[in-house]
């Protein structure tokens, strides 16, 4: 035999006897099984959690103390995960554990404790809690003592109030601390109050932290301008530990395993935690970013069964939220499974917490979380499913939408839009028009600039781009008709032949209508015109485009004919915007075309990216900044810069016309837009129109801001300089204050308005 396997652990597998290899098989297979069950106890629609945790229990068993460290490896990383509804499964496992191997499991806390240090010294924030919230089941599992929780609850008390006493500290890490503990009290508050001084000393620090907290974020990050039913969460969140010690902890009725196993549970003895060493403050990490809570139901209106605690919609809304996050990138999987929750739960509150939830992550901000077709999707697929409860349910949320349309923040306003549109396209267009006329009267509406005015039109643009123009005017009512999109065709400017610009049309046009179009030909015919460059380059693209004009690729195959000529003669800033104003001008009655062809145009490098943002600023296009299709190319414009391996874009001077740049150039162009208007309003007698504008405008520099607020960091110093500057209207720079307060991190400033 070879002496490198002599020793045990390097045998060969021809020498290892055949038992042996057994074992090895039979230990290998269970620590698979374990990793199995695991994942199938932190799975939803798993019927038989009981069942499964009482084989983990065995197995693990069998498993301990041989194979300890793959079985650690194993529990520690299914326990060091963000909150979720498996956690007190994973604690119950662990209880039922520490009644046999005590020792193991002392030395598994000290490792998660380890965990949870690690986790809050690199900013794994989620996780923490997590931890946190696993430490408080396994005191419901008498796996630690409550002397311990308490401690470690304390810790995270009292360093808000030092954070929050050192005034360097930003208010979103002591937020954190303040939110780890809230969310987890009711879990435990009823024991926990039987500790006397303890405890109150614990609900005293968090009470002095909330009364000095500032609460400037509502303001900016609720989904309405009135801040009605939108209140921030950490306030929400305390209003529920004092309505629960009120009532003397009105214990949570939710489906914890640990209490099947009692009786075992009972008599294993208790850990005590050991102490949390606190990580410095790092002004480098990102802290978790402030929310409001989302309230479109007053569920004492509906009829339908109330919860007997308001925590209770709490953890419903929880665990929905986790069910859509795990599964809802397969849509089909993510309905059924919200689907079983509505039925389990009766279906009334259930539904309507589901509607509420999905449509709050939709339109939450700064960013949802996934692109607003993620949450439309799952909702039209359990109209599926449960058409009866789930139509009755949307149609409930968008009446109270549109019926809040005037505060409703115009940085949600582009979500709302296409969601709804996308619901009603799967379903015929056949929505609550019925319900809706009374909100669309002439009384109801002022104006043409008037926000329903303008969710309705704009809605039914969508519907049309979706469908098309007779079949969305067939549908909808005859008093909505008004709010229709004009019948989408190309206008040709150049009919009059004994004009200039007339004559090199008829003779664009014969040059292009050959079987095969020679670019020499086209460029000895603009040689041979007196018109000046820029009206030849309007020419040029009206007849291009207009021979295109059947179809996104007839269009697209015209440019690409063309684009040698196009390229030589757009050589600057007047050249460029003659060529988007030959397209804009043709299409005028077609916004779609107007925003897909600009975007052609800059992929092909006719055009340049600076000269479009240029281009949706000029004094020809203020009124169509109240429309979407405007902002939706100076978005896609701003992605392509960012991301160029979506195109084939160059820039001329990437050193100054950068990405940077021109998102700085993008802010001052709607600021000076803002300031503008505003002097316009103290020197003339305003409209009604006028104030409307200047508020969908404010509307739309808070959402560019959010659209773009993780690069915010990028022109920080402008902003700042900015927010000081001459000739700032005081609304602007309100909005900038908070920004730079909220999304960079930075503490408000003292005279920024909550």
């Amino acid at each position: 035999m070879s002496e490198r396997f002599r020793k045990r652990g390097r045998e060969s597998p021809e020498t290892v006897p055949a038992k042996r290899l057994r074992q090895y098989d039979a230990t290998e297979n269970r620590i698979e099984t374990i990793e199995m069950l695991m994942a199938q106890v932190g799975a939803f629609n798993v019927v038989g959690v009981l069942l499964r945790i009482q084989q983990l229990e065995l197995l693990i068993s069998e498993c301990l103390p041989d194979d300890k460290e793959p079985v650690l490896a194993i529990l520690k990383r299914y326990v060091n995960r963000p909150p979720s509804h498996a956690t007190s499964s994973y604690a119950t496992i662990v209880g039922l554990l520490n009644v046999g191997f005590y020792p193991i499991i002392a030395e598994c806390l000290g490792a998660l404790m380890q965990a949870l240090q690690k986790a809050l010294l690199k900013g794994k924030w989620e996780k923490a809690r997590g931890l946190l919230h696993f430490f408080t089941e396994l005191y419901n599992c008498n796996v630690i003592n409550g002397s311990s929780i308490l401690r470690l609850y304390l810790t995270f008390a009292l360093q808000c109030v030092a954070d929050e006493m050192d005034g360097l500290v930003p208010q979103l890490r002591s937020d954190f601390f303040a939110y780890c503990v809230i969310t987890a009290l009711p879990l435990i508050g009823r024991d926990l109050q039987l500790s006397g001084e303890s405890f109150d000393h614990l609900i005293t620090t968090l009470h002095i932290y909330m009364q000095k907290r500032k609460q400037a974020n509502g303001v900016l990050l609720s989904v309405f301008e009135d801040t009605d039913q939108q209140e921030d969460y950490l306030d929400t969140f305390w209003m529920q530990i004092i309505h629960l010690r009120q009532n003397n902890w009105l214990k949570h009725d939710g489906r914890r395993p640990s209490m099947y196993f009692d009786i075992k549970l009972s008599s294993s003895l208790q850990h005590d935690l050991p102490e949390l060493d606190m990580p410095e403050v790092n002004l480098v990490l990102e802290y978790p970013r402030p929310w409001v809570v989302f309230r479109i139901f007053d569920i004492e209106y509906l009829d339908i069964e109330l919860p007997s605690t308001s925590t209770e919609r709490y953890h419903l809304e929880c665990e929905i939220l986790e069910m859509f996050q795990q599964t809802c990138l397969d849509r089909r999987f993510c309905a059924d499974s919200l689907v079983i929750l509505i039925d389990r739960n009766s279906g009334g509150l259930a539904a309507h917490c589901v509607v509420e939830v999905i449509l709050g992550q939709m339109l939450a901000l700064p960013k949802s979380p996934q692109i607003t077709l993620a949450y439309g999707s799952v909702l039209v697929e359990m109209c599926k499913r449960r058409p009866n409860i789930m139509h009755k349910v949307i149609a409930e949320a968008t009446l109270v939408f549109i019926s809040k349309m005037s505060s409703l923040r115009v940085a949600c306003f582009d979500r709302l839009v296409n969601w709804l549109s996308h619901y009603m396209s799967n379903f015929c267009f056949a929505a609550g028009w019925k319900h809706w006329e009374p909100f669309f009267t002439d009384s109801c509406i002022d104006c043409e600039l008037n926000p329903l005015a303008i969710f309705m039109r704009e809605l039914l643009k969508k519907c049309v781009r979706l469908s098309y123009h007779e079949a969305i005017r067939q549908t909808v009512p005859v008093s909505l008709h008004k709010y229709m999109p004009p019948v989408p065709h190309a206008l040709v400017p150049y009919f009059d032949s004994e004009t200039p610009t007339g004559q090199l049309a008829q003779e664009l046009n014969k040059e292009l209508r050959m079987k095969r179009t020679n670019p020499e030909k086209i460029e000895a015919t603009l040689a041979r015109s007196e018109l000046d460059k820029q009206p030849k380059i309007h020419v040029l693209i009206t007849c291009v485009l207009r021979m295109g004009c059947a179809s996104f690729t007839h269009t697209v195959a015209a440019l690409k004919i063309m684009k040698t000529v196009l390229s030589d003669l757009v050589t600057n800033e007047e050249d460029s915007h003659s060529v988007l104003s030959g397209l804009f001008d043709l299409w005028v009655t077609n916004e779609q075309f107007q925003y897909v062809v600009a975007e052609k145009l800059l992929r092909m490098n006719i055009v340049q990216a600076k000269y479009i943002v240029s281009w949706i600023f000029t004094p020809k296009l203020k009124k169509d900044l109240t429309k979407m299709y405007l902002w939706e190319l100076l978005y896609a414009v701003m992605r392509h810069i960012k991301n160029p391996e979506r195109g084939p874009i160059v820039l001329d001077d990437e050193s100054d016309f950068g990405f940077k740049h021109l998102m700085l150039d993008a802010v001052l162009r709607i600021v000076k837009a803002l300031n503008v208007s505003f002097e316009e309003k103290k020197l003339a007698v305003r409209h009604l129109d006028d104030d409307y504008w200047f508020k969908w405008m404010l509307g739309r520099l808070e959402d560019f801001l959010f659209v773009h607020f993780n690069d915010l960091n990028k022109i920080k110093s402008r902003l700042i300089k900015m927010c000081t500057g001459p000739n700032m209207c005081e609304p602007v720079v309100k909005i900038i204050q908070r920004f730079l307060a909220i999304c960079l991190k930075s503490k408000p400033e003292p005279n920024a308005s909550p």
